[in-house]
Order: structure tokens, then sequence, then C-alpha cells
């Protein structure tokens, strides 16, 4: 009989507790010296490649790996007669058939070049940007009609756009006397460029034309703290970043905003999160059927979370919460509802680690909830008494009924 009851307990307690711990597993190369992944795009077979840098005999070498949906390394490139020091973005390459052919670079090697590198990572092409003076550069996109790119930055203290056809050709550059450094645009399509633009110390949010000049500011009351960033939509465009309009846990800290814009420049909704943010740590919004998926660190207890927020703007549910000892992440995606996460591992002094300072792709197989949250801690123990007393209710008739005969 007793037996029988802890069975029953056991089954019962399986069918009702939420499944609450996701599978994660951790990968890296942990090859060479101070490893680290910047970049994260899905590849053309399943899988996803990963970018990024290492070092080695104290020179800097570029780092382009490319991973099986199961983690397991499909190709690596590695190729130091195409070497380079500095990596600065990652887009799609299309061929005259519209269809993704090879993947595009942007790295630093004395100058700023662009590399073609074919979807097996075969090395193609290398070729100039034609950039001059004292550039800073930000990141590489496609154009939205996929016939050419944008580069960005800033060339000799002034902000900078530079237009090239599909060919790498550059087909005009404008710089901006008023204006620092453009940190991130996108391309709508129909309404033309959006950029986050640092001047005077804070940043702004104006609107550009396809040649590039620019039309109006949408946005210019930013905090000084906030670290805007951009995500674009066919139909629209998010900004993102820190706020301190909202305290929480009775601390300093701030959280995330997220805005919504119609291609009219009109709020569509706007969002502040309900988590205490880390503003020294990465924020990364992606967007994947429709819904919304944050990345922050929790500045309560530095654990990495992703919550997930639906078309909107109502936060729906964390999605992740991973306790972190020793990882800085740099980007994440979400695919088919596997988290794949990358950045570097970093070892506190304290401890004695064989991965410091290397690689990481961190890939979370299941997208759930792996913390318990207050409500449902009070469901499990009210289910589990509830289930207690039943179970108690049974063994003693039983036994009564034993008695009887």
């Amino acid at each position: 009989m007793k037996r029988f009851v802890v069975l029953f307990i056991g089954i019962l307690l399986l069918l009702v507790m939420p499944k609450v711990y996701a599978k994660d597993t951790v990968y890296s190369l942990n090859k060479y010296d101070k490893e680290e992944y910047k970049y994260i795009i899905k590849d053309q077979n399943g899988g996803y490649l990963t970018l990024g840098t290492y070092e080695q005999e104290k020179e800097k070498h570029i780092l382009i790996v490319d991973y099986k949906k199961d983690g397991s390394i499909r190709w690596q490139l590695n190729n130091k007669e195409y070497d380079a020091e500095e990596l600065y973005g990652v887009t799609n390459s299309y061929g005259e058939d519209g269809k993704i052919n090879s993947y595009l670079l942007v790295v630093k090697k004395d100058s700023f070049k662009f590399w073609k590198i074919n979807l097996d990572g075969e090395f193609i092409e290398e070729k100039e940007t034609n950039l001059y003076g004292t550039v800073e550069l930000e990141s590489i996109i496609e154009t939205t009609d996929k016939t050419g790119y944008l580069l960005f930055g800033t060339i000799d203290a002034k902000a900078f756009i530079a237009k090239y056809d599909e060919s790498l050709n550059l087909i005009w550059i404008k710089t901006y006397d008023n204006m620092k450094k453009i940190k991130e645009l996108v391309d709508e399509y129909e309404a033309g460029y959006y950029g986050i633009v640092e001047v005077d110390d804070t940043y702004k949010l104006i609107k550009f034309d396809h040649e590039g000049n620019e039309i109006s500011t949408i946005k210019e009351d930013f905090e000084l703290i906030t670290n805007p960033h951009l995500l674009q939509r066919d139909d629209s465009y998010l900004v993102y970043g820190y706020t301190t309009d909202v305290k929480l846990n009775n601390t300093d800290s701030g959280s995330y905003f997220i805005i919504r814009y119609g291609l009219d420049d009109t709020v569509i909704w706007e969002t502040i999160g309900d988590e205490p943010v880390d503003d020294n740590k990465l924020i990364r919004l992606e967007e994947t059927n429709h819904n919304y998926y944050l990345l922050h660190t929790n500045s309560n207890d530095n654990s990495i979370e992703v919550s997930r927020i639906n078309e909107d703007g109502v936060i729906e549910e964390k999605v992740k919460k991973l306790k972190n000892d020793y990882y800085d992440m740099n980007d994440f995606i979400f695919n088919h509802n596997v988290l794949y996460f990358i950045g570097q591992i970093n070892c506190p002094e304290e401890d004695n680690c064989d991965y410091n300072a290397k690689s990481l792709l961190l890939v979370s197989s299941e997208d759930k909830v792996i913390e318990v949250e207050d409500k449902d801690s009070k469901n499990i123990l009210i289910t589990t008494g509830i289930i207690i007393v039943l179970t108690g209710i049974l063994y003693f008739y039983k036994k009564k009924k034993k008695l009887k005969k």
C-alpha cells in the first residue's frame, strides 16, 4: 500500500508541476587567445553563422564559424592570406536570381574592406570600401530593395552614410556637419532611412531620404544614459533602450523602453519594462513570428533574461533567466523555439577556469520559463497540499475498508 501511495503522489506531481527548466548547452572553440563571438545570423542551411575575433601571437584575427542546429561545426574559415584585425558587421549577399549566395562582411585590414564568403565558407572576394580620412565605422546594412548596402559611422569627426551598389561600387557618400556619429541605421523601403544619431552629447532619431538628405527629427528627448537602438520591420520600426522613467524594487535601477513607430512617424505603442535592468550591459531586441524577444541583464542578480512582448507591446512572459557569473553576451537570435546566445566566457579572478576569455555559443533548446515565479510556487504548494490530503483520505479509506473485511 505504501508503494502505491508513493507512486500515486509521484505521478500526480509530475502531471501538475510546471516544466520550469530549459536545456542549455554551452559550446566554445577554446583554441585561441581572447576568442569572442560578436555577431550571429541564420545561415542558409538551417544553422547559424557566428563571427568574431581572436588573438594569436599578440595579433588579432577574424573568427568565422558556421554551426549546424545541433551545435556541431559545419565549417570554419581560417585563411591567413585574407586576414584582418577587426570586424564591423555582416549581412547577406545576393545573386542575379535574387537569392542569397554568400555573406558580406566589413573588416579592417590597414583600411576598411569588404569580404565576400560563399555559403560553404570559401573566400570569394576582397574589395576596398574607398572610405578615407579618420574613419570610425559602426556597421553595414543591406537596402530593403536588395540592390545595395549602406555603411555608416564617423569620418573626420562628422557623421556619414555611404551607399554602395550590389557590386560594391560606391554610389554616394554624405557627411553631416551638425552630427557627430550615426550609431544605428535602418532602411524603410517606402519612407527612407532612420538613424540613431549622436548630437551634442545626446541622441536623436532622425529621418533621411534615400539620397541621404536629412528630412526631419522624429525624437530628440533621449536621456543621456539611454543608448537607444533600432529594429526594422516592413510596416514600422522600433526604438528601444534604457530609461530611468521607472524605478523598480526600491533601487536606483531603471528598466527598458520600446517605442513602435508607423511609417508616418507616429507612435503606435510604447512599453516600459517591469524588470530592473543594468544600463551597462547589452540590451537587444529581435522579432520572430509577430513577437518581440528582448535580451537584457537584471541589475538585481546579474542574470541574463529574455522577455517576450506581443505585437501590441504587451509584456507577456519571461522565456529565459540564465544565472550568470561567467558570460558576456554580444548578440542572440531566436530560431524555431531555440535561443542562441553568443559572446565570451570570462571567469572571475578568484576562479581557476580553463575557458577564460574564450568564445561562447550558448544554445537553449526549449522556449520555457526557467524560473519559478512566486505565484507558481504558491500554486505548487497548494496543489501538493491537496494531493497529500486526498492521498491520506484514500489511504485511510482503503485501510478502514480492509479492517471491515
